[in-house]
């Protein structure tokens, strides 16, 4: 992946990949709309018993042996839309992008009123460094509105939102960002991607309350989490000159990583925390350098952390300049995203 600079935060390109799958109950094959151009046949019991065995392999981290099952699940019913979406999901998350995009496109020929295989598709373009592209399909989304799988509407104004903060139409994304949470006022989700538009359009106090709601609702996250909402509120207080709150959610944001071990996620909150271009104010966060995985392998992220674990910070002397996203590897599924 490219350095996306001056765009979208690390954090929430970490989280483009780690979306989820869509469930057995929200595929369970129903009477064609007349609008669907092409409708999925009637899905064989053998061809949704693999579906739902690849959502448990998928669920359980077996991302290869889901996609195998996935494939069987084709291999019986040629034209089983969720099938190509699952298994794009699941070729997203094992970073193989291009397959990920064969597989919703494929899914939409069969049918063109899936707005979560747009959503899907999108998020890969975004993860691809194609804005345009996704815009495109968010756009398609939410034109044709059905079919959202575990997301909404409300996330795919979210989720565009972010796409123009890449396109830097800034008035565009915070207009979406605020759609979306009118749309869902108690979404973590809407209120954690207006908290980021606000700190690129300058309004750091605003932001800093709505990541405090993102944090208070802790519900629909969709590709966010409580961890980011933390690092954001961090570093937008040490923006605003408040460094022992900053402190306190900058160790929060760290500590739920760890607990996690969550090695892309916390190597992309120390990028943001510690490899900022501002000089003029330095705060004191001893952050661990580390991680260690659910597997118990350690990685040392000293070259990140530096020899001095100061975090340094200041309001950028542009205003309106958004804060510089670290390098991220992101993981292509969709906010709005099935489950």
């Amino acid at each position: 992946m490219k350095r996306v600079r001056h765009a979208i935060p690390s954090l929430l390109l970490i989280g483009l990949l780690c979306g989820s799958t869509l469930s057995a109950q929200e595929t369970t094959p129903s009477s064609p709309s007349p609008t669907t151009s092409a409708p999925s046949s009637p899905t064989p019991d053998s061809a949704l018993k693999f579906f739902n065995q690849g959502i448990l392999l998928g669920d359980s981290g077996n991302y290869q042996a889901a996609i195998d099952s996935y494939g069987q699940a084709i291999a019986l019913n040629p034209r089983f839309v969720f099938a190509y979406i699952n298994r794009g999901v699941t070729w997203a998350r094992t970073g193989n992008l291009q397959a990920a995009q064969a597989d919703f496109t494929q899914a939409l020929r069969l049918n063109r009123n899936y707005s979560v295989a747009y959503s899907n598709r999108a998020l890969v373009s975004l993860a691809l460094n194609k804005p345009q592209n996704a815009l495109l399909d968010l756009n398609r989304a939410i034109a044709v509105n059905r079919t959202w799988g575990g997301g909404s509407l409300s996330d795919a104004y979210a989720l565009r939102g972010i796409v123009k903060l890449t396109l830097k139409d800034r008035r565009g994304a915070l207009s979406d960002a605020n759609r979306a949470v009118r749309l869902n006022p108690n979404s973590s989700f809407s209120r954690q991607v207006r908290g980021e538009v606000l700190v690129a359009t300058g309004k750091r106090k605003q932001a800093i309350v709505d990541f405090t709601r993102a944090i208070q609702f802790n519900s629909n996250w969709g590709v966010t989490n409580v961890g980011m909402a933390y690092a954001s509120r961090g570093l937008a207080r040490r923006q605003v000159g408040d460094k022992q709150g900053a402190i306190i959610d900058l160790r929060r944001a760290s500590d739920f990583y760890q607990r996690r071990g969550d090695q892309a996620g916390y190597l992309a909150f120390l990028s943001e925390v510690y490899q900022s271009p501002n000089r003029d104010v330095r705060i004191e966060v001893n952050l661990p350098c580390y991680v260690v995985s659910a597997k118990g392998r350690v990685s040392d992220l000293g070259e990140i952390c530096g020899p001095a674990q100061t975090v340094t910070a200041a309001t950028p002397s542009t205003p309106g300049t958004p804060k510089p996203p670290a390098t991220s590897t992101p993981p292509a599924t969709p906010p709005a995203t099935p489950r």
